[in-house]
């Protein structure tokens, strides 16, 4: 059996937390591959000449992005970050930012129910991509929490990808983001019998809004619960099920 992780660019190294839980969950029989899918580029970004009283960041893209601007950082270092998921928490904190929160939230919806909702008279500000879901702004918008969004890099999809196939070969296509996923949608170099034989594992709800077919969602965006769904989508195809 094989496992794509469709994740990062073409500079990221395989993630080797993935790698490993999925293959300790699924044994020796199980080969783990990470496809590359986007580009980051950072954007020149600055912030308004208010007083922050805390940061939305729901992408340990974000802390890419701005770990060289260290002007950029001081203004808002020492305030608390609001994250999505343990991999944006551990990046977050590389930053050198102390206070951080929400490592255990799966979901930009599970972050703003269990600790934004109830911000009112804060004044935050989003850090994200020109590509961010529309999630968070609705919710803060609609909760009458005042936010302003700053866009920090910019994705570009890898368009046109292969994958090398085998007929015979039972395949789980892991997707970390609703862009990656998006992308490789469009790839025409990929046999359409390809994706009817893959069963396909969203990291979260969010990514899952942007796939055409979902057979498991994570759930929570940890090496854990993506070893969990896989084993879910193995299983369901050796009794006849996917």
């Amino acid at each position: 059996m094989r496992v794509l992780l469709f994740k990062g660019s073409a500079d990221d190294a395989l993630d080797v937390a993935y790698a490993a839980a999925i293959t300790a969950a699924l044994g020796p029989a199980c080969t783990c591959e990470q496809l590359p899918v986007l580009a980051f580029e950072r954007v020149p970004a600055s912030l308004p000449a208010v007083a922050f009283t805390g940061v939305v960041v729901t992408s340990a893209r974000v802390a890419w992005a701005v770990a060289g601007g260290a002007a950029f950082l001081h203004s808002i270092a020492h305030v608390r970050w609001f994250v999505v998921g343990p991999a944006t928490a551990r990046a977050v904190r590389a930053l050198g930012v102390a206070d951080v929160v929400g490592e255990a939230s799966g979901s930009a919806q599970a972050l703003f129910d269990q600790y934004l909702s109830h911000l009112h008279g804060a004044n935050l500000v989003f850090l994200c991509g020109d590509q961010r879901r529309p999630t968070i702004p609705e919710l803060l918008t609609g909760a009458q929490i005042a936010f302003s969004e700053v866009v920090v890099y910019r994705t570009v999809a890898l368009d046109d990808g292969q994958i090398g196939t085998r007929d015979d070969e039972p395949v789980a296509a892991v997707f970390f983001s609703p862009s990656g996923a998006s992308a490789v949608q469009r790839w025409s170099r990929v046999p359409e019998a390809f994706w009817q034989r893959a069963r396909a594992v969203a990291i979260g709800p969010t990514t899952a809004q942007a796939m055409a077919r979902v057979d498991a969602v994570c759930s929570s965006p940890t090496p854990q619960a993506a070893a969990a769904a896989c084993v879910e989508v193995f299983t369901a195809m050796a009794r006849g099920g996917g």
